[in-house]
């Protein structure tokens, strides 16, 4: 996931391997992102990697808007699209 105009998120190549991560920590946005397609609420994440709440909320909306953009955009796309989880639409 392309994270560049992100705030949240930066890229670091001393960091994870060059993986974008949370801005301040070691914490790689598409393990967020993947927890989150496997069934795990926004609590469940923020609990179990201990970040805050509304970081987690941000990247996962960051996430959803990302993926629509594709859908929308890209005409390779199939639609509907399969992302995974059926909860982007909520």
């Amino acid at each position: 996931m392309d994270c560049s105009d992100c705030l949240l998120v930066e890229t670091k190549l001393g960091v994870q391997g060059g993986r974008p991560v949370l801005r301040g920590t070691r914490m790689p946005v598409d393990d967020i992102v993947e927890n989150w397609e496997a069934g795990e609420d926004e609590l469940e994440i923020a609990a179990n990697f201990r970040l805050p709440v509304d970081q987690v909320k941000a990247v996962l909306e960051y996430a959803q808007n990302i993926k629509m953009r594709r859908v929308l955009f890209d005409k390779n796309v199939p639609y509907p699209s399969p992302f995974g989880r059926a909860a982007w639409e909520r």
